[in-house]
């Protein structure tokens, strides 16, 4: 049965890293897709993850030194939109090591400067609030560094990276969402175009992502999500999907 699925584990088949972590006050060991990390990577490779906060660098070093294998060996990062709790330690990877950062055209400056316009905060809970302010806090997540040189993608674009991720434009939450997906490791990542745990109300399962720009035009974008094949599909917030784009899609259209 598809489903969001606490502490799954992808396919062992992909060369292929997604940015992930297990942040307590995001959520109950959630895997939080933000930003995607290519390297060469032999068949067999894992899927590796790591926090999103720029201060979580060392979480990145580890485990790299747990699979073998050195910093020179990513090839990029792709930023699935331009918001600052899913921009990371990409600058620190691209000033230290030379890593190219990814994002659409339409977010090249809102990860270049962090501006944004205003979103509703919508429904909220004290604790899950709370909570998710306070990880970020501990993570220094609040002070981003932005990005300053990025290469701008656009939609239908696959990238020369391994894995040949192709994104795919799902503007509403920023102008410049977009899920990647790449067939090779049988997943779609969708950064917030939708999220399995809302991080300020706490509940679990497919739904509309908070701190959505255009809530409407999100909603749309769903169309062009369910037509992408896969069996996993990762979001920025909450437990990965085990089943199609298109079966989380009509979730999130009836939640």
């Amino acid at each position: 049965m598809p489903g969001a699925t606490r502490g799954a584990t992808a396919p062992r088949s992909a060369p292929i890293w997604s940015s992930c972590a297990r942040p307590r006050g995001c959520g109950t060991r959630p895997r939080c897709t933000s930003i995607s990390a290519r390297r060469t990577s032999s068949p067999d490779a894992t899927r590796r993850r790591w926090r999103r906060s720029r201060s979580r660098s060392p979480d990145l070093r580890a485990e790299l030194e747990t699979i073998g294998r050195p910093l020179s060996d990513i090839r990029g990062v792709v930023l699935t939109h331009g918001d600052s709790d899913h921009i990371g330690f990409a600058e620190q990877l691209r000033r230290e090591a030379g890593v190219p950062v990814h994002v659409h055209t339409a977010d090249a400056h809102r990860v270049r400067t962090g501006e944004k316009p205003k979103t509703p905060m919508g429904p909220a809970r004290p604790g899950p609030m709370l909570g998710f302010l306070a990880y970020s806090l501990r993570k220094n997540g609040l002070r981003t560094r932005y990005v300053q040189e990025v290469v701008e993608v656009a939609d239908g674009d696959v990238l020369d990276l391994p894995g040949n991720p192709r994104i795919i434009g799902l503007p509403g939450h920023s102008p410049g969402s977009v899920a990647v997906h790449v067939p090779a490791a049988d997943a779609v990542f969708v950064g917030d175009a939708l999220t399995t745990r809302h991080v300020l109300t706490g509940r679990t399962g497919p739904q509309p992502a908070p701190f959505t720009d255009e809530p409407e035009q999100a909603l749309d974008s769903l169309d062009r999500l369910a037509g992408i094949s896969a069996s996993w599909v990762l979001p920025g917030h909450g437990a990965p999907w085990r089943g199609t784009p298109a079966d989380i899609a009509a979730a999130v259209r009836a939640a």
